[in-house]
């Protein structure tokens, strides 16, 4: 089966990309496959006063490990050929089957805010912040834990992120596909099953993978020959999607520091978490920040907050060189 991808941009892959200035490399967007093995510790650390709500946090976390294995630690059935693995079926598939099912059932459970699941298991306000400060407000609290134990390790692409679709580009071609960049999608015509680029060109589908917005896609949408529940159903679902707005945005801080890697290799590790206050955000992010909106936004009420914002904040912290050497010019440190 042969694919076309379209790219908005000049380069493909949108928010897995790097780029380059002045010698240093950048990961413009992820900057690796995350490490779960950061809150454990922290949380050690920080409220030693508080071991047995950091020991059932803890319990909780390894209870997701099991779960992870269950959905990520095995090969899918899904994708298995039942004529040439039918041991398979007739053996393990029937004991995953079953831990599938019991790990539904808890991702069904669990599916209340991180903040709301936090309050039903923690005493401690600020502790209860410090871990759910690493994730947008409302994160599911399935996700959010079962990001905690998803991943084992951290893992850098040698080149920078931006190799991965690079490598993705080189295979498809490979394969007989297609990617073809400044090509932006401003129609969907779901119907008729054609899109169009924003320099005229059509493209009939048989099957669409849309992997930009969400509210891109229904506002280009055209739906027009459904039947009208169909049409219905897609209006109520638009109305929803182009009504709502992101939660919280990141901010990300690109420095080139004179410095050698050793100055930091020495006293810490390529990839971690800081947290200058153990005393979390707190409301400063929930009723300040309603109160601050619903006024008059000016220098004396919005720097203060920012001020306080920093100071109790959680920060990732990245040093791509200490896992990349050609990741900063004459080994200096990026």
């Amino acid at each position: 089966m042969r694919g076309l991808v379209l790219e908005k941009h000049a380069t493909s892959g949108c928010l897995v990309n790097s780029f380059v200035r002045d010698g240093f490399l950048f990961d413009g967007g992820i900057r690796e496959v995350e490490n779960a093995g950061m809150v454990k510790p922290m949380l050690k650390e920080l409220y030693p006063e508080n071991t047995a709500d950091v020991d059932m946090v803890i319990a909780v976390i390894a209870k997701f490990d099991v779960y992870m294995q269950v959905l990520f630690g095995s090969d899918s059935p899904f994708f298995k050929d039942a004529k040439r693995d039918i041991r398979y079926y007739l053996s393990t598939f029937i004991v995953w089957c079953a831990r599938f099912l019991a790990t539904g059932t808890a991702i069904m459970r669990m599916s209340l805010p991180m903040e709301q699941f936090l309050g039903q298991l923690l005493e401690n306000q600020a502790l209860r912040d410090i871990i759910s400060q690493h994730f947008f407000k409302k994160t599911p609290s399935f996700f959010a834990m079962g990001y905690f134990s998803l991943h084992p390790d951290y893992y850098y692409p040698k080149g920078g992120v931006g190799s991965i679709p690079k490598a993705l580009v080189q295979r498809l071609a490979e394969l007989g596909s297609e990617v073809r960049t400044k090509a932006e999608v401003i129609k969907v015509d779901a119907s008729l099953r054609t899109i169009t680029d924003r320099k005229g060109n059509e493209y009939t589908y048989d099957k669409l993978v849309w992997c930009a917005d969400l509210k891109s896609l229904y506002t280009n949408i055209s739906f027009e020959g459904f039947a009208v529940k169909q049409t219905e159903a897609i209006l109520r679902e638009q109305k929803r999607i182009l009504s709502s707005r992101g939660a919280e945005s990141v901010f990300t801080l690109f420095p080139a520091v004179d410095l050698r890697p050793e100055y930091f290799s020495d006293i810490s590790e390529g990839h971690f978490f800081y947290t200058p206050s153990r005393n979390g955000l707190g409301e400063l992010h929930r009723s300040e920040l309603a109160a601050l909106l619903a006024g008059p936004l000016d220098h004396d009420g919005v720097y203060p907050w920012l001020k306080s914002f920093c100071r109790l904040n959680t920060y990732e912290i990245s040093i791509p060189v200490l896992t990349d050497g050609s990741a900063a010019p004459s080994g200096r440190l990026v």
